[in-house]
């Protein structure tokens, strides 16, 4: 009996998925269960980032150069699930503003083909993009690219990626996951309240469709933020987003 329970204890804990944290940015989510994520050497390799490179550098008051965490989990379940996580930090401001920029951005150096747009659910303000892309050895791969915006001036994308063969199957652990999602409001959390140029936390933007008990309405826009200096930043992120991790796990 006692070695049933032992084993059944121990099988609990093998099968539990702990949640994952960057307490510098205070963003957490749940990793669906049987991915795990790279450890630093592999990372470096499997992103392309050279030695010199300060992987995951401590965030500080005040900084005045950009920032961002890196994050990958490969799937051993043999699902062929992928997930990336960027969090990051710019004094020039926010990366996108506009659903749009972001897609073209997306569409210009990551090789997506855009399906759809939509705002994120309650109450994260940004929005998802989802389409599909081709891996090197042809496999069609379908992606769900969620943009937070945590602050004035700090902001994180998921990268939630399967073979579309496999889509269907994989898109409950895969939402669950982004529906864990947590981080404090950007008016009280990281970056604090966007200040005068705009509010802490904005509405979607004008034209975009609304996702299923997603808030705003057609007549809302998010054009107030602060973004100054941030197109160069956003270049910059599509190039490093897509630039490293092609493969397929």
């Amino acid at each position: 009996m006692r070695t049933i329970l032992c084993l059944t204890l121990l099988a609990t804990v093998l099968n539990a998925q702990e949640s994952f944290t960057d307490a510098d940015f205070e963003f957490s989510f749940n990793p669906p269960e049987g991915l795990v994520a790279l450890e630093e050497a592999e990372l470096r390799s499997f992103m392309g980032l050279p030695d010199a490179y300060a992987l995951n550098a401590p965030l500080t008051e005040d900084m005045a150069v950009d920032l961002v965490h890196k994050y990958y989990w490969r799937d051993t379940a043999g699902l062929g699930r992928e997930i990336r996580l960027d969090i990051g930090y710019s004094p020039k401001g926010l990366p996108f503003v506009r659903p749009e920029d972001f897609a073209d951005a997306m569409s210009a150096e990551g090789d997506l083909t855009i399906e759809t747009k939509e705002p994120l659910k309650p109450p994260h303000p940004g929005f998802t993009l989802t389409g599909t892309a081709l891996r090197p050895d042809g496999v069609e791969l379908r992606r769900l690219v969620a943009y937070f915006i945590l602050g004035k001036d700090r902001y994180a994308f998921l990268t939630l990626t399967s073979p579309s063969s496999r889509w269907d199957s994989n898109l409950g652990a895969l939402s669950a996951a982004l529906d864990s999602v947590a981080f404090p409001p950007p008016s009280e959390g990281p970056g604090g309240a966007a200040g005068a140029a705009g509010p802490g936390a904005p509405k979607a933007p004008q034209g975009s469709q609304a996702a299923p008990g997603a808030s705003g309405t057609a007549d809302d826009d998010w054009s107030s933020l602060e973004v100054t200096g941030s197109l160069v930043l956003a270049v910059v992120l599509m190039m490093g987003l897509f630039a490293g991790g092609k493969r397929s796990s």
